[in-house]
């Protein structure tokens, strides 16, 4: 690939590399390597970062426990009671909101994305967990 040479120890200002690369043209860090867009796609990325955090803190209220917790008010459910499958997902759901912070809870509240998640999430969760008693 090539060659890179550097000191021992870092002379002068450490912010420098003091460092000499000679490398092939196979490998050569040309224009082809270059993200010209990478600032874009960094904040791109950064803006999905609460939604993020909210999914990941929503998966970790999205337990069995929980379920057992909500099941308890409701009393025996069989998949086959689609109404009774619906309260019980709505309990479900509306313990895990009560459980984000504010902030996670400002989000969810106006994100079509984080409400369509925890749906999606809760009710897995509960046909897996039904399925499991039956």
């Amino acid at each position: 690939e090539g060659l890179v040479v550097r000191p021992v120890r870092e002379l002068g200002n450490p912010q420098k590399r003091g460092c000499f690369k000679r490398k092939t043209a196979e490998f050569k860090e040309d224009a082809r390597y270059q993200n010209k867009d990478w600032k874009q796609a960094r904040s791109n990325r950064d803006n999905n970062l609460p939604r993020t955090i909210a999914m990941a803190e929503i998966n970790c209220l999205l337990t069995t426990q929980r379920l057992d917790n909500a099941l308890s008010k409701v009393g025996r459910v069989s998949l086959g009671d689609k109404e009774q499958c619906r309260l019980l997902l709505n309990i479900f759901k509306e313990d895990v909101v009560e459980e984000l912070d504010e902030e996670e809870l400002r989000l969810f509240r106006t994100d079509a994305t984080l409400q369509d998640y925890l749906e999606r999430e809760a009710k897995q969760v509960l046909v897996l967990h039904l399925r499991s008693l039956s």
